[in-house]
């Protein structure tokens, strides 16, 4: 439900809970845009829940399916009332430029630790060649692309495998950098949030 409720409020920018049921009780998940404050809403309706915890970014929750109802109005009203600071909403995503190691793009950004709550990662945008779209055990995808000057970069794409099938040719790619763990060494790839196909490659940006 975690994951279910981080896309839907990246897609529809507004906070999302969703609750899985087991029998009669419900657990559930909180995700928001930057800058709502999920914990304090959640807090104002603490007795309707058997319990909670969180943080603002991410919170969650069991609730008895009899007070469904009475939370989803209540939420939505703790919402309103408290709003969020527009100001803090994430920055467009940074084009990485032709020619661009990202593996050195890395190093630099961890002069930005320690990422979180009010200091996130930057999301990073790449324009490349597909040269690996599959799915793989779980529904993510695994993707490969080659960069303009023949670096390539892998990608993960968590519950992104359904779109292996249609990444051909130019696509842009948009999430943040990690060390590739599984390649090892100075090696680095993107955890991928979204990848669009594109026409054709971007023009070379020029500084």
């Amino acid at each position: 439900v975690g994951i279910v409720a981080g896309r839907l409020a990246s897609e529809l920018r507004r906070p999302v809970a969703v609750i899985g049921f087991d029998e009669a009780t419900g657990r559930g998940s909180l995700r928001r845009p930057a800058g709502a404050r999920l914990f304090d809403a959640l807090a104002r309706v603490s007795d309707v829940l058997v319990r909670y915890g969180g943080h603002q970014a991410a919170a969650g929750f069991e609730v008895r399916e009899e007070r469904l109802g009475e939370l989803r109005a209540r939420f939505e009203e703790s919402c309103r009332d408290l709003g969020y600071d527009a100001a803090r909403e994430e920055l467009p995503p940074l084009p990485l430029a032709p020619g661009e190691d990202p593996s050195l793009v890395l190093r630099d950004l961890y002069r930005l630790e320690p990422c979180g709550e009010r200091n996130p990662l930057p999301v990073l945008s790449v324009d490349g060649d597909v040269r690996v779209a599959r799915e793989v055990r779980g529904g993510h995808l695994k993707l490969e692309v080659e960069l303009p000057g023949g670096r390539r970069l892998g990608g993960f794409g968590a519950n992104l495998g359904d779109r292996a099938g249609a990444l051909r040719g130019w696509v842009r790619v948009i999430g943040t950098l990690r060390p590739d763990r599984w390649r090892g060494g100075d090696a680095v790839e993107m955890l991928v949030r979204s990848v669009d196909p594109l026409s054709e490659p971007a023009a070379p940006q020029r500084g």
